[in-house]
């Protein structure tokens, strides 16, 4: 949690701002889908769906990176005291972007097909799928622009991940690792470890100053971890794959079984990220 109560309000505003400019960027995106790719004509309306997709993931990418450079002078002022910081925004890659979304389209329709699935199942399955890929890419503007911040600047000693309050297993393992850390002398931390952000994930990122002290919750998700690491036999390896459906179990998880069946992946009572599946594909 941010050392302040300013800070983790502040923190809280920015996820949800985040979140919800990523819905109405799913609904675009949904319109947009419907408007260019032909499910009858797929060769031809490709590039047509392609460049966009791009023109409106580039938009909405800028949008979310442009909303966390508005809220971490406001939190950098909170933690320590000092917000007179110019944020800069990073630029969208345009090609890197293209080269992940592009299985999404044509792709993924004719994999469904291959599936045995009709047609036009096969063209609603894979703009399902698209919308979680579409999302995460959004998000990236802002989560981007926060992790760049906290490698510049001096007075952090990192970012971490932050969750909704309701996560995945899969979050709240991330979340429970703390920093990730940028300087030289923690370079040992792995910092791909807290950049696993999963279609639909609704969770943000939060530059930390100073020492991180862990909140109740987050202290439960670590517990739970390396409870369920200790569970496992002597000699069993304590990765992730294997520890996770152990903590699932608890039911606290938004992919925990009980949760699956009573259909609370599909409503989150913390968030107003309703409607919205946010758990690890």
């Amino acid at each position: 949690m941010a050392s302040t109560a300013k800070g983790n309000i502040l923190t809280d505003q920015h996820r949800r701002r985040q979140v919800a400019l990523a819905i109405t960027a799913d609904s675009q995106m949904r319109r947009v889908w419907d408007d260019t790719l032909d499910v009858n004509d797929l060769d031809h309306t490709q590039p047509i769906w392609k460049k966009a997709m791009l023109d409106l993931l580039g938009q909405w990418w800028k949008v979310s990176a442009d909303t966390a450079a508005q809220y971490l002078p406001r939190f950098r002022k909170a933690e320590i005291g000092d917000g007179s910081v110019k944020v800069g925004v990073p630029r969208f890659n345009r090609s890197q972007a293209g080269k992940r979304l592009e299985w999404g389209g044509v792709a993924n329709i004719l994999w469904h097909v291959a599936m045995g699935q009709t047609q036009e199942a096969a063209y609603l399955a894979a703009r399902e799928l698209f919308i979680g890929m579409f999302h995460e890419a959004v998000l990236t503007g802002g989560r981007l622009t926060l992790q760049q911040w906290a490698a510049k600047d001096a007075r952090a000693s990192g970012w971490r991940r932050v969750s909704d309050g309701h996560p995945c297993a899969f979050c709240a393992m991330l979340v429970g690792r703390g920093p990730i850390y940028t300087s030289e002398r923690t370079a040992l931390y792995r910092q791909s470890d807290g950049d696993k952000f999963h279609p639909h994930c609704g969770c943000t990122v939060e530059v930390v100053y100073g020492d991180w002290i862990p909140s109740d919750k987050e202290k439960q998700w670590i517990d739970d971890y390396y409870r369920a690491a200790e569970s496992l036999p002597k000699g069993t390896a304590r990765t992730y794959d294997r520890i996770l459906p152990i903590m699932r179990r608890t039911g606290d998880y938004r992919d925990s079984p009980s949760a699956r069946a009573s259909g609370a992946m599909k409503k989150d009572p913390h968030s107003k990220n309703q409607g919205v599946r946010t758990e690890k594909p």
